[in-house]
This record gives structure tokens, C-alpha cells and sequence, in this order.
């Protein structure tokens, strides 16, 4: 069709005629398999024509994203993917804080049994006197070793030890127990056992006397100036060294 000299396409010309308007394509993204309508105003399906519904798959779309979707075995591939990596790490790490966790209880009991076990090759009597020391101090004595009271009513008497204190224990062939120290850094002595015996000079029955550790003391002392000749014409005195 022409007219005054200008071709005029049947469709135009049928729609100039009927005063339709074309409803412009709007922006954005054309769905997969759809074409604008302008006369309906919406997307169509090239091949059905049924009209899109934003916000709506086709059947063929949701299926293909219900596959994305689902669980796949990814334990073919030569290489874990980002998430595989993150998830891996952080098992690793709560396994790492576990076994650390349990390394430190670990080795806190194995100190309280080796405190509480005899060295190897180490006699109870090593370790007694070892124990008896550390909670005496210099009040500590040997056996048969001269002393002097110096508390309680036989305060000033000399004597010797018979039999010490014993304030370790061994409870059995692998466990060793001794008595700790209180506030004021002494032993509580409770039990006769935790007396010194000791046979004071001049006793008639020579019967030993039960005498706390801290009413006895060595004498003559380490620096005292003692009399080697008592009662001779010649005297003569010694420091007692270490």
C-alpha cells in the first residue's frame, strides 16, 4: 500500500485504523522464550503464547533449579569446593581445641600420681626423709641424734633421739602420702605417731618421752660454742660446723 509516495505496512495501516495503542516494552531483562506484546502490555511464550507472570518459573526452569538445588555427591571431584574447605576447617579446629582441651586435664592428673608415686628406684625411706625435711626445716632430726627440750615443762633437759616423728606415709607400694603445712607454716601434730621418742639423760625407767617436732632441737646447735671437757682442769670449747 502506498500512499503519497511513502509504503505503508498492512499492520500499521490496520492498526492506525483502529486507534490501538502499543503499551511500550518496559526495562529490564526479557524472560527465556518470551517476546514483547505490545498490545497485551505483557511477555508471551514465543511457541504456547501463554502470557509470563512475573515472579513464576516455567516448568522447565523450576526443574533445572530444583536440580541446582539438590543435594549432589561432590565426592568425585579432584578438588573441594569453598564451602567443603570452611567446613573442614572448622571441624579441624574444634578437634584440635578437644584434643588441646584434654592434653591439659591429661597432664594435671599424670603431676598429681607422679607427686604421690615414688621415684624409680627410690626407697620410702629416701622419700620420707626427703618430705620430712622440706616440712621441717631445721627443726628436722636424725636418729640417734642428740637434742634439747625447749618448750613445755622439760624445757632445758637433754636427750636423745630414739625413734623421730613420722609424718610420711606410705599408703601403698606405688603411693606415698605426707602431711601439709597450715596458715601459720607448721605441721599439725594430732597423732602419737607424729611425736619424736625421745630418752632424756638422767631417766630412771629409761622410758622414752613423746615430744612434739617443734618442742625439740638439735643440740649442741650448728655454730654453738660448746664445753668438751665438762667438769675437767682444762677447758676447752668447739664450734659445732655444719
Amino acid at each position: 500500500d502506498q500512499r503519497d509516495g511513502r509504503v505503508v505496512s498492512p499492520r500499521l495501516s490496520m492498526s492506525s485504523s483502529s486507534a490501538v495503542a502499543l503499551i511500550p516494552k518496559p526495562r529490564g531483562g526479557v524472560p527465556r522464550g518470551h517476546e514483547w506484546d505490545g498490545v497485551r502490555g505483557a511477555y508471551v511464550h514465543k511457541e504456547t503464547g501463554a502470557v509470563h507472570v512475573k515472579g513464576t518459573r516455567s516448568a522447565a526452569s523450576a526443574a533445572q533449579q530444583k536440580e541446582r538445588k539438590d543435594e549432589r555427591d561432590r565426592s568425585d571431584r579432584p578438588q573441594a569446593s569453598g564451602s567443603q574447605k570452611r567446613n573442614q576447617a572448622q571441624a579441624e579446629a574444634r578437634k584440635a581445641d578437644a584434643n588441646r582441651r584434654r592434653q591439659v586435664v591429661s597432664q594435671h592428673r599424670k603431676a598429681v600420681r607422679e607427686k604421690a608415686r615414688p621415684r624409680l628406684g627410690e626407697s620410702f625411706a629416701s622419700i620420707r626423709q626427703r618430705e620430712e625435711q622440706r616440712l621441717l626445716g631445721k627443726r628436722f632430726l636424725f636418729e640417734p641424734q642428740r637434742v634439747r627440750v625447749c618448750e613445755g615443762a622439760l624445757a632445758g633437759q637433754c636427750g636423745t633421739v630414739l625413734d623421730r616423728a613420722q609424718l610420711c606415709f606410705q599408703e601403698t607400694a606405688r603411693r606415698v602420702t605426707s602431711l601439709e603445712l597450715d596458715a601459720s607454716g607448721r605441721v599439725a601434730i594430732t597423732e602419737p605417731r607424729h611425736h619424736h621418742q625421745i630418752l632424756l639423760d638422767g631417766s630412771e625407767d629409761e622410758e622414752p618421752v613423746l615430744l612434739s617436732p617443734y618442742a625439740v632441737e638439735p643440740w649442741p646447735g650448728v655454730g654453738q660454742l660448746v664445753d668438751m671437757h665438762h667438769g675437767s682442769q682444762t677447758w676447752r670449747t668447739s664450734r659445732i660446723e655444719p
